[in-house]
């Protein structure tokens, strides 16, 4: 069995889609703690894959957090008072 490498990443950089190509870039916290400037970032591993897997992936991280919010581990948020259904973005929190 194949040895997997686990990278712990921070923020997800840049993404592109060339030629059926999906590219998403993951970036870790360059700052150290304690330090009074804004964060940054820098490049930690980029991922491509297929369209295909893109929407799997869609698939997978949406379920995971419907039953994140399900169990009360995350609370879904409205973005400028506007929900989901009303062309808001649906981001999510943890719950406190």
């Amino acid at each position: 069995m194949a040895e997997i490498r686990e990278v712990l990443v921070d923020n997800i950089g840049h993404v592109a889609v060339t030629g059926g190509i999906v590219r998403l870039d993951l970036e870790r916290l360059s700052t150290l703690r304690g330090s009074t400037e804004n964060p940054s970032f820098e490049p930690a591993v980029r991922l491509a894959f297929s369209l295909d897997t893109l929407i799997k992936l869609n698939q997978a991280i949406t379920a995971t957090l419907n039953g994140l919010e399900s169990k009360g581990v995350i609370k879904r948020n409205e973005v400028d008072g506007k929900n989901e259904a009303e062309g808001g973005a649906k981001t999510a929190s943890p719950k406190k």
